[in-house]
This record gives structure tokens, sequence and C-alpha cells, in this order.
């Protein structure tokens, strides 16, 4: 998955910076979903798959909520790994030109590592405030470029760095895409549809 991501990330960024005219700006009104792909450095063996859902709506011009749920799992010597994660941020937006956009967020969630087999069952429960940087940019009205960096305070376990990256193609009706996100001790590789409302 991740040389798949390889592949197709450089000719998309190519393809993209060809474009000579902008003509939209980066939508805080959407929802989405995507089917990703998770790995966990410190818990080898497993790949988890399962759908993660994010709503985003604008409450003023300049303000925006956002919503997220995922939920991941995998089975590996019989042994079933399951990682529900939810998060809810509010949003401030930084409009740097008509297709620029910079957002920062503060979010609170809450994130699950369950581990069971037929005899015993290991349970975290994490509790985390989210703080989001991202740069959102239009490469022509078909394509959405971004990127974004992110720092979560867990209340038991290791907090996490991360980076964000992503692009979207504005296909009729509905925009489809790839986005990538590296942690301190996990990474995600997601396919994504989104609409914007």
């Amino acid at each position: 998955m991740k040389l798949l991501f390889t592949r197709l990330a450089l000719p998309l960024t190519i393809l993209c910076c060809v474009s000579a005219h902008t003509e939209a700006a980066p939508s805080y009104d959407f929802a989405q979903l995507t089917y990703q792909n998770t790995e966990y450095s410190d818990i080898p063996g497993f790949s988890l798959r399962g759908f993660a859902a994010r709503l985003s709506t604008t409450i003023t011009p300049n303000m925006f909520v956002e919503a997220n749920y995922s939920n991941s799992q995998d089975q590996h010597d019989g042994i079933t790994f399951k990682n529900p994660k939810w998060k809810i941020s509010l949003g401030y937006i930084q409009r740097l030109s008509a297709q620029t956009a910079l957002d920062y967020q503060v979010g609170l969630g809450n994130l699950e590592i369950d581990l069971r087999n037929q005899f015993i069952r290991q349970k975290e429960d994490a509790n985390i405030i989210s703080y989001e940087v991202n740069i959102r940019h239009m490469l022509k009205k078909e394509w959405e470029i971004y990127g974004g960096l992110e720092l979560q305070n867990w209340d038991i376990g290791s907090n996490q760095k991360a980076y964000h990256l992503g692009a979207l193609y504005d296909a009729p009706i509905i925009k489809v895409g790839m986005e990538y996100t590296k942690y301190s001790d996990s990474e995600i590789i997601g396919l994504a549809l989104r609409y914007d409302f």
C-alpha cells in the first residue's frame, strides 16, 4: 500500500503543478468517507483496515467544527486487534489568498487499543487533546493538495506528533483522493471520497 501511494504521489503532484489557473477556494463544508490502512510500529504483525468518517461545517465565515470517527481492525495468530477512535475539533480559518487557506484546530478525542484472543483481553483507552495546523491549496478548480502538523497530548501512554499529506480530485458529483498520516508510532494510508455541500 505504501508503495502504491509513493508511485501515485509524484505524478499527481507534477500534474497538479503544471496548472496555470486557479479558480476555487478550499471548502470547509464537507462530508468524507475514507478506507484506510493503519500500522503500529510497536505492535508488529498487524495491518488494520477499516473506514473513517469525517464531517466539517462552518459556523461563521472564519470558524468551523469538525467531527472524526474511525474503526479499523485486523487478526493475526489468533489475536484480534481493534482500534476505534473519535475526535471533535473547533477550528479557525485564515485565508491567505483566494486559493490558499491555513486552519488552526483544537480538539478533544479518544482512542482505544483493544487486543484479545479467546482467553485474554488487553485494552487501553486514551483521552486526547489535539492541536493542529493545516494548509490547503487549490491547484486548479479540479485539484486540491493539503498538508498539516499535529500534536496530541494523551492522558496515558506517549504523546504523539504527526504530519498529514493529501490530494483530492474534483470528479463529477464527488471528490476522490489519497491521504497519508505519520504519527510517532503509527502510520495511516487512505483512499477518500469527499462531498462538498
